[in-house]
């Protein structure tokens, strides 16, 4: 990310950061030292919602994949009952996720 600074002498410059984090510890350094600072370029929120999106469907997928095939051959065998609580875990995956975009936006 690229972030515009000035500094208490008025200078003025851009300094590149990998991640927020490395921002965060800049700014825990060199903060006394920093009057004004704006963030110019932010990782990309929508290609990160973009990509929970595919998890999310993919879990939805793979959800009813598993609980239809379940239900059609295997719920009769008690060696696979515990696979409708796994479509549980991605039903509650797929609701977190969701959730998370939801609140994005």
């Amino acid at each position: 990310m690229k972030v515009l600074l000035e500094t208490t002498g008025n200078r003025k410059g851009y300094k590149n950061f990998d991640r927020i984090e490395d921002f965060g510890d800049f700014m825990d350094k060199n903060g006394e030292k920093i009057t004004k600072f704006q963030i110019l370029e932010e990782d990309d929120i929508n290609t990160i919602d973009s990509d929970l999106q595919a998890f999310a469907n993919e879990c939805k997928t793979l959800m009813m994949k598993i609980y239809n095939y379940w239900l059609n051959e295997l719920h009769q065998d008690k060696r696979y009952g515990k696979l409708p609580q796994a479509t549980q875990h991605l039903l509650n995956a797929l609701a977190n996720i969701e959730t998370y975009i939801n609140k994005g936006n």
